[in-house]
Formats: structure tokens, C-alpha cells, sequence
């Protein structure tokens, strides 16, 4: 198989993929300009269905909903800056 045909076969969507994400799992979310927005809002649509997921990342540039008070029991948040 060359790489083009293996990298086809991997392409997944947003919500495809973070149906991979369980209860208890850390997810890095990226940071400042390589923030996922559309796999993190596929993730916030699957809330109801996870606990305890911790989010890492950095210098979001718009309120994401991890930050409502909703979020808990399902989400946390934590951030880290160098």
C-alpha cells in the first residue's frame, strides 16, 4: 500500500473520531492558533455520554463551552503556559 491509499483510509470526521474519546481520557484541545474547534465541539456533543474528560490546551481564542457550568461531571479543564 502507498502512502497516499493508507493516509485515504485514516481520514475520519470530526465526529467519527472522537467517538475513539472515553469516560476518565485527557484530551489535548491544541493551543492559540492550532485549537481543534470543530473536534472539540463534536466532543462537547457527546457530554451527556462521558465523565471526568479532562481538557488541556492554551489561549483558546473563544469561550468554549468546557468553561459553562454544565460541563461538570463531564469536563474539566487545565492549562499550562512556558
Amino acid at each position: 500500500m502507498n502512502w497516499k491509499q493508507e493516509y485515504q483510509e485514516k481520514l475520519r470526521t470530526a465526529e467519527e473520531a472522537v467517538r475513539t474519546m472515553r469516560s476518565g481520557d485527557r484530551v489535548y484541545g491544541g493551543t492559540a492558533s492550532s485549537i481543534a474547534y470543530r473536534l472539540l465541539d463534536a466532543l462537547w456533543d457527546r457530554r451527556e455520554e462521558l465523565e471526568d474528560v479532562v481538557l488541556c490546551g492554551a489561549m483558546t481564542s473563544r469561550l468554549l463551552p468546557f468553561f459553562r457550568p454544565e460541563a461538570g461531571g463531564h469536563f474539566s479543564t487545565t492549562t499550562f503556559f512556558a
